[in-house]
This record gives C-alpha cells, sequence and structure tokens, in this order.
C-alpha cells in the first residue's frame, strides 16, 4: 500500500482505504469529531455544513483519485484551536487542480460536479498541494461559525 505522508498533531485522524463502503464512516467520524468541539456545541447547522464539506471532499479523492487502480489510503485529519477549524485530507491518488473547477451552472441544475462549489462555500481557507506524491487538501474555518 503507498505511504501518506503523515500529520505532526491533530485532534482526531482517521485513516482508511478510499473506497466507497467507508463514506458513512467517514461521516460519522466527522459528526463525532465536530461535535466535540465546545465551539460548536448546539451548532447543529454547522457541524451539518462541515460534515458536508468532509463528505464531499472524501467523495472526490474516493471516486477521482484512484479511477483505475487498487484504491489506496485517505487520511483525514480535523483539529480545533479556540480560533478555528482545521481539516486536512490527504492521499497518494491521481492529483487534481480543483482552482481550474469553474463555478456550477445553476441554471442547468447539474446533477454532478457541485462538491468543489459546496467545500468553498462552506470553509474560509481552502489550500490543495501536491507535494511527493501525496494530494493535501487543507480547509479552515473560522470560529465563532
Amino acid at each position: 500500500m503507498p505511504k501518506v505522508a503523515s500529520l505532526e498533531s491533530s485532534d482526531f485522524f482517521l485513516h482508511l482505504p478510499a473506497q466507497m463502503e467507508f463514506l458513512h464512516a467517514i461521516g460519522q467520524f466527522a459528526h463525532a469529531a465536530f461535535s466535540s468541539i465546545p465551539a460548536l456545541k448546539g451548532k447543529y447547522q454547522d457541524v451539518y455544513n462541515l460534515e458536508l464539506v468532509v463528505s464531499e471532499a472524501c467523495t472526490n479523492v474516493i471516486r477521482h483519485a484512484y479511477p483505475e487502480q487498487e484504491p489506496g489510503p485517505l487520511d483525514l485529519s480535523i483539529s480545533a484551536t479556540d480560533t478555528e477549524i482545521r481539516i486536512t485530507i490527504m492521499d497518494n491518488g491521481k492529483g487534481f487542480d480543483p482552482y481550474t473547477v469553474p463555478e456550477p451552472d445553476f441554471d442547468s441544475l447539474p446533477e454532478g460536479g457541485m462538491g468543489i462549489f459546496i467545500i468553498r462555500s462552506n470553509v474560509d481557507s481552502f489550500d490543495y498541494r501536491h507535494e511527493e506524491g501525496t494530494n493535501i487538501l487543507e480547509l479552515a474555518k473560522k470560529l465563532p461559525c
């Protein structure tokens, strides 16, 4: 299995194969992580929006990073400080430049292609890079939401 770069520290960390059958577990993990952050207690809509961000980003990895090969690893890290929540998703699959994705055409009601838009709409910081064979997506949301 390919090696995934490690994170130095985080409050919550999940490592699993990038397979669709694990998407529910990813959602449960994200819900538990976000629900345990004191600044998000009782903020159900904010927790849901952040869960959606994680689900969309991980779905993109599962569907697009390893399209023609065995599923590789997916690492998800969620950490929080008093001022922000940081989400990091890493994989060793096919690289992708999310900065080239145009905004969706809402007049045509597309069935797909909304993931990057949804992610960007719900975070304050969006950074993607490819380093030494690893795709790294770092997202941040300022607190309070």
